[in-house]
């Protein structure tokens, strides 16, 4: 059996420029992503009972090679590296990983990623090689016949899981202990050879079209008068003086000017 555990190369830490406000990643801010890394602790747990060959798979440049190098000290048998951005998009990530993993017998993907947190490739993935797919699990194991599994729901329930193989599943971050590599294991994981491999259809560096929400148009609005006083051309854009309205302007005596007023309010149904 063979489980196969794309690893994510993240973007740390983001630096937000305070004069043009945009978003930039220093070169050294980037690592394994925390939901990446609790894939890949369960499924070493998950390769220990049956045996199985646990092989890590990332995209990104030639530094996200430290990661691979990580997992390989921590117990997985074999890495390769898609020669890629480091920020593909999600289902450009699923494309490239799906001839790939066509030979697993499990696929164990992080569920949300620190930097871009889409939790699409899974589903994506799921979708391509056409297998089952269980996303933002909490926990896996063996069954007799396939895996059993649990997740969140709204209002604190939990919803468990039975899943045939072979699967897609994504792990959330923080639900197991990450262990921490041996010194002579790190050691002798620098010195492993790193498999570059071509997919069918690699990632590139092209910015997707622009997708902004719906704007109506502007309506035409007329003109005010000019040389009017505030007044007069908020009554004249607002209507308020045009025949039928219930506006009137009308000038009295203060005490005809009482007696109007308190005649409209009867008429208004405000006074008995």
């Amino acid at each position: 059996m063979r489980i196969l555990v794309p690893l994510k190369w993240s973007a740390l830490r983001t630096e937000v420029d305070p004069l043009s406000g945009s978003a930039r990643v220093l070169p050294g801010r980037f690592g394994p992503d925390p939901a990446s890394s609790a894939a890949l602790a369960w499924a070493l747990r998950l390769a220990e009972p049956v045996e199985a060959t646990v092989g890590v798979l990332t995209i990104g440049p030639e530094a996200a090679e430290a990661g691979l190098r990580e997992a390989l000290a921590l117990g997985a048998t074999d890495a390769q590296r898609i020669d890629g951005p480091a920020d593909p998009e999600p289902l450009e990530v699923a494309e490239a990983l799906a001839s790939l993993a066509a030979g697993a017998d499990l696929v164990v993907v992080g569920a949300r990623s620190i930097d871009r947190g889409s939790a699409a490739v899974a589903a994506a993935l799921a979708t391509l090689l056409e297998w089952p797919g269980a996303c933002g699990l909490l926990g896996v194991d063996w069954d007799a016949d396939g895996l059993r599994a649990e997740r969140r729901l709204p209002a604190g329930r939990r919803e468990r899981l039975r899943i045939d193989t072979p699967a897609v599943i994504s792990i959330e971050a923080g639900t197991v202990a990450i262990d921490r590599a041996a010194l002579p294991a790190l050691l002798a994981a620098a010195e492993a050879g790193i498999a570059v491999v071509a997919p069918e259809r690699a990632p590139t560096t092209e910015s997707p079209a622009a997708v902004v929400p719906y704007r109506p148009r502007p309506r035409n609005a007329p003109a005010p008068p000019v040389g009017a006083e505030p007044r007069e051309r908020i009554a004249a854009l607002s209507g308020a003086l045009e025949a039928g309205s219930r506006a009137q302007q009308i000038e009295l005596p203060p005490e005809e000017a009482a007696a109007e007023i308190v005649a409209a309010l009867r008429r208004w149904d405000y006074l008995d």
